[in-house]
């Protein structure tokens, strides 16, 4: 008898279920818990020869992995990072560049009823920008952050997985 409707063998991993942790490069680890939303993605660019084949393909490079990263901040969690990054940003005329320190992020989570943990790790990261959107109701104040990063590992098994 085919089954019409999909098993349910597990509970997946829901935004309740994440943790985020920065490491700030020679400052303090932080626990973040006022993060609305992560969005990343990487993939691998090749290079590719063509010579005098009339245009077919006949080699490629090993490519080069382009990494990007955003995350979505409640407008509190956005202040407690900046003041962890001003702690060791440089000064410059006067003001704290706090686009210019480096950090490591970690995100994890389990499923409820599961000993699986799914770990991403985003490694030399600064930030790129702010995107304030301020609304009239009852949300709260949220906000974009573009970031610059380094690598974007999956890590499976305690090994950690990358693209390249």
């Amino acid at each position: 008898m085919a089954q019409d409707f999909p098993s349910m063998n597990q509970v997946e991993s829901s935004w309740a279920d994440i943790s985020c942790g920065f490491d700030i490069a020679g400052g303090e680890l932080i626990d973040e818990t006022d993060i609305a939303g992560i969005k990343f993605d990487d993939k691998v660019n090749v290079g590719t020869r063509k010579g005098l084949s009339g245009g077919l393909i006949t080699g490629s490079t090993a490519g080069e992995v382009e990494s990007n990263l955003s995350i979505t901040f409640y407008r509190g969690g956005l202040r407690k990072l900046q003041k962890a990054l001003a702690a060791k940003a440089p000064t410059r005329r006067g003001q704290k560049a706090i686009a210019l320190v480096f950090w490591n992020m970690i995100v994890q989570s389990t499923p409820v009823g599961s000993d699986e943990i799914y770990e991403h790790r985003f490694k030399a990261c600064r930030l790129l920008g702010r995107g304030y959107d301020f609304k009239e109701g009852s949300d709260s104040d949220k906000v974009e952050v573009p970031c610059f990063v380094t690598q974007i590992v999956e890590v499976i098994d305690g090994e950690e997985i990358v693209l390249l």
